[in-house]
Order: structure tokens, then C-alpha cells, then sequence
């Protein structure tokens, strides 16, 4: 990373900005960072502040509809923990009834 970046430096001192691009390694590493994620808390009002916070209103909307979407096609006689994400076994999300 740090010979990208001194690659880069030398390019914009020679005037080559527009040739200056992150190697693939690079864009991955970006792809991967913490600030692509959020952590949401198992409470609903939390967890819908948490999303407000991180999302635009385009993504909000999407994300809203995506939602409504899954809950429609999810199977309301499963009861019992869901498994979210990679939660652990028996650490999902779990519906009282």
C-alpha cells in the first residue's frame, strides 16, 4: 500500500493525475472496510436509528422495500430463532408469539 501510494505521489508531481488509479488489492481492502458495515442492535428502535444514521434516503427506500419483500415471503409458521447473518447457533433473531 505504501509503494501505491508513493507510485501515486511520483504521478501527480509529474502532472499524470488522470493515470492514477488503487491496484485491485487496494479496492478490496476499501470493499472490506468497517465503514462499508454497521452493527445493528436486536431492538427495533434502535436498530432503525442505527439505519437511519447510515443510510441516504435512496438506500433507506430500498432498504424498506427489500424488507417488506422478505417479510411477505418469510415462512410465518417457523417459529423459534432465525439465524441472522453468521450469528452463532442460537443467537438470532427470536420471535415471541
Amino acid at each position: 500500500m505504501i509503494k501505491e501510494l508513493k507510485q501515486a505521489s511520483e504521478q501527480l508531481q509529474a502532472g499524470q493525475a488522470s493515470q492514477i488509479a488503487p491496484s485491485k488489492n487496494l479496492q478490496r481492502i476499501a470493499d472490506n472496510s468497517p465503514s462499508q458495515r454497521i452493527i445493528l442492535v436486536v431492538e427495533p428502535k434502535a436498530a432503525a436509528e442505527t439505519l437511519v444514521k447510515a443510510f441516504n434516503k435512496k438506500q433507506l427506500s430500498q432498504f424498506m422495500k427489500a424488507l417488506q419483500t422478505t417479510a411477505k415471503t418469510f415462512d410465518a409458521s417457523r417459529s423459534g430463532d432465525v439465524p441472522v447473518g453468521r450469528c452463532p447457533p442460537g443467537r438470532g433473531i427470536s420471535r415471541e408469539r
